[in-house]
């Protein structure tokens, strides 16, 4: 599988309406990548694994697609790690960034501008990826911080 190919797109948006602004930027990628299957441990060994680890194949669960449970790494469990099932689809779209102000009227005797804001970054991802992040994919590394912010401006 080619995993270079990405395409990728974005929407931005800023509304007016009267004393009120609303600004917004979605990501759209659509990509494959590597997933969290090519680094998680082996099922049955100590440690913390998602609850998609109980999906382990069995005579009574032939589809399961785990290898059944050792407590330490096996060659049919390094052999999974760098198989197919490695790579999934990690396309998303992400509200990257919303901003909401309001501009309170003034006469301007002291200032000439006030406006209030609210603005939130990376508030929300759709996507079906198993893993952490699509975009960084399955090397270890956290998303993006969600981000909230609220403030005025001030304009003399």
């Amino acid at each position: 599988r080619n995993l270079g190919q990405k395409f990728y797109g974005g929407f931005t948006s800023d509304l007016r309406y009267r004393n009120w602004n609303l600004s917004v930027l979605l990501q759209f990628v659509k990509q494959e990548s590597r997933n969290y299957n090519s680094t998680m441990p082996s099922p049955g060994s100590m440690n913390n694994l998602p609850v998609q680890a109980l999906n382990v194949w069995s005579p009574q669960n032939p589809d399961g697609l785990y290898m059944p449970y050792h407590t330490a790494t096996t060659a049919s469990h390094q052999l999974f790690q760098i198989s197919d099932a490695t790579v999934s689809d990690a396309s998303f779209i992400r509200l990257k960034n919303v901003q909401l102000a309001y501009s309170i009227p003034t006469q301007g005797k002291i200032f000439r501008e006030v406006k209030l804001f609210f603005q939130g970054q990376n508030l929300h991802t759709w996507t079906k990826y198993f893993g952490i992040d699509p975009e960084l994919g399955s090397s270890g590394f956290l998303p993006p911080l969600r981000t909230y912010s609220f403030g005025a401006t001030l304009t003399l």
